[in-house]
């Protein structure tokens, strides 16, 4: 039992070390593995950067999409105002003198 425990902490002790892998032979790739490491590290970071761009995209569009719904039904306002009967409404509201022509315009020739 004791041998057990003494090849365990001794297996610990060269994982910790890094004797393991001169024991392995894997230091003639560790140049490799780093670039792995580093071409991995990138790639999360890269996912990461465009599913935030996604995010703030889709929160933006729906921003734009309310802006245009108000848009909407403010010009539908200003146009409903703007009508003859509308304009004629408010003027007597307002208890003006100004009235619709009576006639049509007349075109003057030079």
């Amino acid at each position: 039992m004791k041998k057990v425990l003494r090849w365990i902490a001794d297996a610990f002790l060269s994982i910790g070390r890094g004797d393991i892998l001169i024991k392995l032979g894997v230091h003639r790739y560790l140049p490799h593995i780093v670039v792995a490491f580093l071409f991995c590290t990138l790639s999360i970071i890269l996912s990461y950067l465009a599913d935030n761009t996604l995010s703030r995209r889709s929160s933006k569009m729906k921003e734009l999409e309310d802006a245009k719904i108000i848009y909407n039904i403010k010009n539908g306002e200003m146009i409903s105002l703007w009508r003859m009967t509308s304009v004629e409404e408010t003027l007597k509201k307002m208890d003006s003198k100004v009235t619709a022509p009576e006639e049509p315009a007349k075109v003057l020739k030079k």
